[in-house]
């Protein structure tokens, strides 16, 4: 996360508009993931090899360490560049949607205060692009717990499309056992669950 955000608003500020209000398709899923002690951060990194076409992504991160689950707070970069949740059309932390992003978490990161998004994350990736997405994953330090998690991508046409996640510790290394590859987010039977509804689209109309 200690990337420059990105300030080209007129570049994304319209891309969220163009997701639909849910993505008829197919729900990914890593399965539950149990965290290491060192793990505080999960990444998905999500890459459009497509040459022309955009790909509608929906991207979830939950905790499921109590349940119900909790939707993780999440920041986004496009290859490698931090973007404001605002230019993707959520709120602002005032309003409902967001938290902030309090950097005393890593404190060897030298970024600027910003938010993270609390839904789940409707986005278009460009042709030939990466997209990373970045929770922390806070684990509780006296209590007993069994710290579970799961990432859930849901997507109109998985074709072209390589995803993976990773548990990071607070230098950003992979902790081992947190790693899901690309051919293990495709079960044999895809989960049959409801799509999330953008509350983007449904602020728009209003």
């Amino acid at each position: 996360m200690a990337k420059e955000k990105r300030n080209s608003k007129d570049q994304h500020s319209s891309k969220n508009e163009k997701v639909p209000s849910h993505v008829s398709g197919i729900i990914l899923s890593s399965g539950p993931v149990e965290a290491t002690p060192e793990t505080e951060i999960i990444s998905v990194n999500i890459l459009n090899l497509d040459n022309k076409l955009t790909k509608d992504v929906i991207v979830e991160i939950k905790d499921w360490t109590t349940s119900p689950p909790e939707e993780l707070g999440k920041s986004v970069l496009l290859s490698g560049e931090l973007l404001d949740p605002s230019d993707l059309g959520y709120e602002r932390p005032e309003e409902e949607g967001l938290l902030s992003f309090d950097p005393t978490i890593h404190p060897s990161e030298e970024v600027d205060d910003h938010e993270v998004i609390m839904e789940p994350l409707f986005f278009q990736i460009p042709p030939q692009t990466q997209l990373t997405v970045l929770a922390d994953f806070p684990q509780a330090q006296v209590l007993h717990s069994n710290p579970c998690y799961e990432v859930r991508i849901s997507v109109e046409n998985p074709i072209n499309l390589l995803i993976s996640s990773n548990g990071l510790d607070d230098k950003y290394i992979p902790q081992p056992g947190n790693t899901v590859l690309n051919s293990q987010f495709f079960p044999p039977l895809p989960l049959r669950l409801d799509f999330p509804r953008n509350p983007i689209n449904k602020k728009n109309k209003n």
